[in-house]
């Protein structure tokens, strides 16, 4: 675990994949909960514009954050 890095490298590469307009998928994502069936998981990179991205962290000690990101062009 990258501890106080992770937020940031999350955006960094969230901000990339908006750059380049692709989603990349969940890696070893394999076997899906039935009680997910309602989220559409990613599971092969998809080549489609983001405009709008989410970025949630959960960490030790009960400190999370959000950040939400749009692009303006």
């Amino acid at each position: 675990h990258t501890m106080a890095a992770c937020g940031v490298i999350e955006t960094v590469l969230t901000l990339y994949m908006m750059q380049e307009n692709f989603i990349a998928p969940t890696l070893n994502l394999e076997d899906i909960d039935e009680r997910c069936a309602m989220v559409r998981h990613v599971q092969k990179l998809i080549e489609h514009p983001v405009k709008t991205a989410a970025i949630q962290n959960f960490a030790f000690g009960g400190v999370n954050t959000s950040l939400l990101i749009r692009k303006l062009t």
